[in-house]
């Protein structure tokens, strides 16, 4: 018995559902820290563009970009590996 392929519109769906799952964890951690942007602590910090919200935590890039390099990863390894690049 071999695996089938999910088609284009089931991987986007798993996309979809890891980032929202990513993000709701993110928010939680997020408002529990509660880590002040750096602006509001560092005098000579200019902020350019208004804040999307009061706080910040540095990771929210990361963990975003990690959960869809799994998932890719899942389906085409190779792709996984490549966007993975493990090299330091």
């Amino acid at each position: 018995m071999g695996l089938v392929a999910p088609d284009g519109f089931t991987v986007f769906l798993q996309l979809v559902l890891a980032f929202a799952l990513e993000l709701s964890v993110y928010r939680v951690v997020k408002a529990r820290f509660s880590r002040p942007r750096p602006f509001t602590q560092i005098p000579f910090v200019t902020m350019l563009i208004p804040p999307p919200d009061e706080f910040s935590f540095p990771w929210g890039h990361t963990a975003a970009a990690f959960v869809m390099v799994i998932v890719i990863g899942v389906h085409a390894p190779a792709a996984g590996l490549l966007l993975l690049d493990v090299r330091s």
